[in-house]
């Protein structure tokens, strides 16, 4: 089998490197200033920050991805798989199942015009976490034991992986990036709904589904950046050979897969305008007077959010036709 050339090869592991870096640092930028957050109802947080969290270690992996293919130190490619995947898979199973799990029940919500998220707890994200681990393990020895002999680049999920990982990778990673597509879509749907009955009772809310109605067509629009990289698993099951035919669609499909990872701070975190002061006061840190400022405008936004008359246990009710309890 042909090898990339030296050029190729460093061109192809600045592009990990840039990719990696764009995941983690905004990331862990959002990580940081939503830790420190107070005004978050925590069914929302706690599912949120999980996600960037596994973002954060998918952006790592690449990293060390790119560390192995330049150190000196010479691990078997299965064994040097194995670690990759235990720790990637864990990140990747875990972003989709809980995106997955947000996505549902928001449908289930709105669909039944029941308080909007208020379902997603965080002993569901604990058990989903834990569902990832034994899943990634799973994958992990599968990979271990069902690998290409003959395919010595350390490049663990793609030709690398058997007919066999490949399959599970499809029927279980990927169905649930599916499902969560599907659940946006009805999402969209149903809000269209919602807002045109609202309209003939004589309501105008289509303000307050302003955010949501570009949260979920982002959502939409993100899932569908998916379908290249599933549409290259399924060919490689079905034509194995033409594996080095395909190393260009691999790179493109796989990064737009990973570019989802970039967003997730702009759509699921800073849209919250506590955190978006958080984040200003981490790049402000040498300014006193700013974090001063920035301080002030907190207090205000805590005085108003944190409000007892319209607090419910464990967080304010907010219901799908907008308004709030």
């Amino acid at each position: 089998m042909e090898t990339m050339g030296p050029e190729e090869s460093k061109l192809r592991m600045f592009l990990y490197f840039f990719i990696s870096i764009s995941v983690i640092l905004p990331n862990a930028i959002t990580l940081v200033s939503m830790g420190r957050t107070r005004g978050i109802p925590q069914n929302i947080k706690i599912p949120t920050m999980n996600l960037i969290i596994c973002d954060i270690l998918s952006g790592m992996s690449i990293l060390l991805r790119v560390i192995l293919k330049f150190g000196a130190v010479e691990i078997p490619p299965n064994a040097s798989c194995f670690i990759q995947s235990s720790w990637t898979l864990t990140t990747g199973f875990g972003s989709m199942i809980i995106v997955a799990t947000i996505a549902i029940d928001r449908f289930i919500c709105l669909y039944y015009e029941n308080a909007y998220i208020t379902k997603v707890t965080v002993r569901k994200v604990i058990m989903c976490q834990v569902t990832t681990w034994v899943l990634s393990l799973v994958y992990s020895m599968v990979i271990l034991v069902d690998h290409v002999p003959d395919y010595t680049d350390v490049r663990c999920f793609n030709p690398y992986i058997g007919p066999l990982g490949r399959g599970l990778q499809l029927t279980i990673g990927i169905t649930f990036r599916i499902l969560a597509f599907i659940s946006y879509v009805f999402i969209y749907v149903r809000i269209k709904q919602m807002v045109k009955s609202d309209l003939k009772k004589g309501l105008k809310t289509k303000g307050t589904f302003k955010t949501t109605y570009k949260l979920v067509l982002i959502g939409v629009i993100f899932h569908v950046m998916y379908f290249p990289f599933l549409c290259y698993n399924i060919y490689l099951i079905i034509y194995p050979e033409l594996t080095q035919r395909t190393e260009t669609f691999l790179v493109i499909s796989s990064s737009l897969g990973l570019l989802n990872g970039c967003v997730n701070p702009f759509v699921y975190a800073w849209r919250f305008p506590e955190c978006r002061l958080e984040v200003k006061k981490i790049f402000f840190f040498f300014n006193k007077n700013k974090k001063k400022a920035e301080d002030e405008k907190r207090k205000r936004i805590l005085v108003s959010f944190l409000d007892t008359s319209s607090y419910g246990n464990g967080g304010p009710k907010i219901v799908c036709n907008g308004n709030s309890s």
